[in-house]
Formats: structure tokens, C-alpha cells, sequence
């Protein structure tokens, strides 16, 4: 499935999701890639999506490479996403189009993949299977998914669960469920506004940064790339349940994207973001593990457990041995590596564009 604004993944959409996440999650097997066509709308904002995808595509070359993808061949008038459903709306249409694709393929071993909004669609699907086959007669079907709205801790629906926002009709329909007999391997890109939403909201330059990456970071879905063996990819990885979670570490700020857009020189950037960094980074508490469901707070003394969900303590601190610590213990060495990769230098092609060389994206311990 697409993303919002593309409501039928193209070759070149599909080439990039085959190379980068799908056959190095299911390596080894022989898959037919099909291309699902679901609705991909958000009244009454589409439109202003895909004037925004355009005007960043006059700045950014390599946005331009796949200019397609956010014009699909419908006439202008549906373009301009007056006319488009809502969120919900859209979701539920395009969870109806998803099992109708499925059913063509009867009991066959199914790897469904989703971005951003389709994410949200795949993740429904996923809830519904798990209720109907709560037994060990499931059917093989694998999810993988990225810019997830559902992340249990961080993603934007995770975040505040329960809401809605009527005017739009858009619903925040919770964390994901991770305790299924569906394999879901999950990326997770850092300061994607959608993925990485801050846990303390009132810290509102983490907000604004993680806005901006919904733009600067999830633009770019494809900037990341795990390794032919998933295992040994540059991410962060961990696992819990049915997920296996890769998180991508972003080196540059979205808080400071429009300025890079604008051609600041990077020298003149760099005497600011570090300290900007530290702000952002006190809006999360990165010794949570992307599985446990956490919902925002004004209250950095909060704890998941207080608020219901369970703590598992014992899997917090393998998690904490497993990523090192925390981010802003790293910034003065990352301010200082000569090898710092710039997005405005070394970013990879557009929103699903080739990736660049891994070593790119390696953490800098």
C-alpha cells in the first residue's frame, strides 16, 4: 500500500520498499510484489499536501526524482482534496480494498506492508486478524510497517489514545497491538512527528521539531535501508511479542530543516543545534522501549505502569544495554565527528529513494 497522496504504489515505490525493508526481513523467499490500491486521503488536507510536496520538490533535487508519486492520474478537480474522504473514512475504505486483495490469494504466506497512513490501515488489519484467530490456527501472514502512527511508545495515535478530532473525523485509535501471531517488523525513523511523537507535549520545541519531521524526516521514508541481513543493520534493534523494532538515529534536527532548505551554511547551524538538541531531547525519556504502550504526560515523573499499562522493568533495562545511552549523552562527540552525515549533503533520493551508503546512517558511539 501507498501513503497519503499516493493512493497506488508505483515501480519505483515498490523497488525501493522489495530492496530495503521487505527482502531483509524475509529473506530468501520468493515473493510476488502487488501493488494495493487504497484511497490515501485526509479531507480536506491532501491537497494542501501535495502543494507542499510540490513547492519542496522545486528546492530539494532529490525529492524531485519521484515527483510522481504525489500527483496520481485523477482528474484536477479530485487533486485538490476537497472532495477526498476523511482519515476514517479513507481507513476504513482502505481496509476493505486490503482484505479484498487478500482474499486472491487464499491461505498463501502474506507480507503486507504499510507507510504512514496505510500503516494505520495495516495495523487494523492486524487487530482484526488477531481477534478472529486467537488460536494457533492463524493464518501466515507477516506485517512490516514504517512512519507508524500506532507505535506504542511514540507513535502520534499511541500518544493520545482516544482522541478525536471531529471536524476532520480523525481517531486516535491507540498503540498497536504486539502480543499476536502475526510476525511485525517495524522501522521507526527518530523525530518522525507521526513515529516519534515527544512524550512530554509541553515541551513545545520538541513539538515543533517533531512536526517539522514529519515533513523533513517522513518525506524521506527511504533514506534508511535495513542490510541485506536485517540483524546487522546500522539500527537500533530490539524486539518484544510478535515485533521486531528498528529504530534509525536522525542526525540532523527537523527544527532546522527549512533553514537547510534555504541554504544556511551548515558551519553557522552547527554552533546552535547541539544546544537545541538537549531542548528536544528532554520532550522523551528514550529508556522506554518502542513496544510499551505510553501515553503523553505533563508530568516527567509519570510512569507508563501508573497510567495502567504494564512496566516491564526487566525488559526497560535490556532494552537500555541494547541502545546505549541515551542521545543527548552523545552530542558533544556527534558535534564534533568529521564524519557527520548532513541531509542537505548526503540524503538519499526523495520520499521512497535509493538509499545512500549505510555507513551513513551507523551510530556514532
Amino acid at each position: 500500500m501507498g501513503t497519503t497522496t499516493i493512493p497506488t504504489p508505483n515501480d519505483f515505490y515498490i523497488d525501493a520498499i522489495k530492496n530495503q525493508y521487505i527482502a531483509p526481513t524475509h529473506p530468501n523467499q520468493d515473493i510476488e510484489y502487488v501493488a494495493v490500491t487504497t484511497p490515501q486521503e485526509v479531507w480536506p488536507l491532501t491537497g494542501i499536501l501535495r502543494l507542499a510536496i510540490l513547492g519542496l520538490q522545486q528546492l530539494d533535487p532529490h525529492l524531485a526524482e519521484d515527483k510522481g508519486l504525489a500527483w496520481p492520474d485523477e482528474p484536477w478537480w479530485k487533486l485538490s482534496g476537497l472532495f477526498d474522504l476523511t482519515f476514517d473514512q479513507a481507513n476504513r475504505a482502505g481496509l476493505a480494498d486490503l482484505e479484498t486483495a487478500m482474499t486472491k490469494y487464499g491461505n498463501d504466506h502474506l507480507v503486507i506492508y504499510g507507510y504512514g497512513q496505510s500503516a494505520v490501515i495495516a495495523n487494523m488489519e492486524k487487530q482484526r486478524l488477531a481477534e478472529q484467530y486467537p488460536g494457533p490456527d492463524a493464518p501466515d501472514i507477516d506485517f512490516v510497517v514504517g512512519g507508524d502512527f500506532n507505535l506504542p511508545n511514540g507513535g502520534l495515535f499511541a500518544r493520545f489514545p482516544g482522541l478525536y478530532i471531529p471536524i476532520v473525523d480523525l481517531s486516535f485509535n491507540g498503540p498497536a497491538p504486539t502480543d499476536t501471531q502475526f510476525r511485525t517488523d517495524v522501522i521507526i525513523r527518530q523525530y518522525d512527528g507521526v513515529e516519534d511523537f515527544p512524550l512530554y507535549p509541553l515541551n513545545l520545541v520538541a513539538d515543533l521539531n517533531a512536526l517539522l519531521g514529519a515533513v523533513y524526516v517522513g518525506l524521506y521514508g527511504a533514506d534508511v535501508s535495513l542490510a541485506p541481513d536485517a540483524s546487522k543493520s546500522p539500527a537500533i534493534q530490539s524486539r518484544d511479542g510478535d515485533s521486531t523494532y528498528y529504530f534509525f538515529e536522525t542526525q540532523d534536527l527537523p527544527l532546522f530543516g527549512p533553514l537547510r532548505t534555504l541554504g544556511v551554511p551548515e558551519s553557522l547551524i552547527d554552533v546552535v543545534e547541539p544546544f537545541f538538541r538537549v531542548i528536544v531531547e528532554l520532550g522523551y525519556d528514550r529508556s522506554i522501549p518502542p513496544w510499551e504502550p505510553t501515553p503523553g504526560t505533563a508530568d516527567p515523573d509519570a510512569r507508563p505502569s501508573e497510567g495502567g499499562y504494564r512496566s516491564d522493568q526487566r525488559g526497560r533495562r535490556g532494552y537500555q544495554q541494547r541502545r546505549g545511552p541515551p542521545r543527548s549523552a552523545r552530542i558533544a562527540a556527534h558535534s564534533r565527528d568529521a564524519g557527520y552525515c548532513r541531509s542537505g549533503r548526503c540524503r538519499g533520493a526523495g520520499r521512497l529513494g535509493r538509499n545512500h551508503p549505510q555507513e551513513d546512517h551507523r551510530r556514532r558511539e
